[in-house]
């Protein structure tokens, strides 16, 4: 399977056809890396399903897939693929879908070629909002769905909710050491909150 295409191996094999019909699926992956690519194949005369995940993506790095896919020997000819992307686990965040109709008879190997696109501008394994992904803030790797909550006056885990978990922020309180009124701010750590004195004490 590794001379399915012209360029590059073969990544994945996938199916479980004979090998005489392969489908060469070339996946181009535009601006992020998925935690989860779908093949979902059908079988246009008797509507049978294949479907099967590719994972490890991230580690990677993979930005071309080419996968084959061996058509059952019970399929026909006319068969539709469907590839689709995850942005961290296959039942996540879907971030895009193509869809090509192949032909494809004994004794061809015949190409599905697709592009699937999405932003990620900071790497973290998760796709800018604007693109259809999750990522509240694509500009800082340390922001995104499930981070930890920071005590730093923004929305770490992009909950739409800053700073939660330090319910006495900004409330009043009283210093030990100089018995001066103040207020609870942030720690330098971003990991609590601290008493700081008024400056009028």
């Amino acid at each position: 399977m590794t001379r399915v295409f012209e360029v590059g191996t073969t990544e994945a094999v996938l199916g479980d056809g004979s090998g005489c019909r392969v489908v060469a699926v070339s996946t181009a992956l535009l601006g992020f890396t998925p935690g989860c690519l779908r093949l979902h194949a059908r079988d246009a005369a008797s509507d049978k399903e294949f479907i099967a995940d590719v994972t490890d993506l991230r580690a990677r790095q993979a930005r071309d897939l080419r996968l084959a896919f061996l058509p059952p020997d019970s399929w026909s000819s006319d068969i539709g693929v469907t590839v689709r992307s995850f942005e961290q686990r296959c039942d996540g965040v879907q971030i895009g879908v193509f869809h090509q109709g192949v032909t494809v008879r004994p004794g061809q190997v015949v190409p599905a070629s697709m592009t699937l696109d999405g932003r990620d501008a900071d790497n973290d394994g998760f796709v800018a909002r604007n693109f259809g992904g999750s990522d509240c803030r694509d500009d800082l790797a340390t922001v995104f769905p499930g981070a930890p909550e920071l005590c730093n006056g923004q929305d770490d885990n992009c909950d739409s909710v800053q700073d939660e978990g330090y319910p006495n922020l900004g409330s009043a309180c009283l210093d030990a050491s100089t018995q001066c009124a103040g207020t609870y701010q942030c720690s330098p750590e971003q990991d609590s909150t601290v008493c700081v004195p008024s400056g009028s004490c």
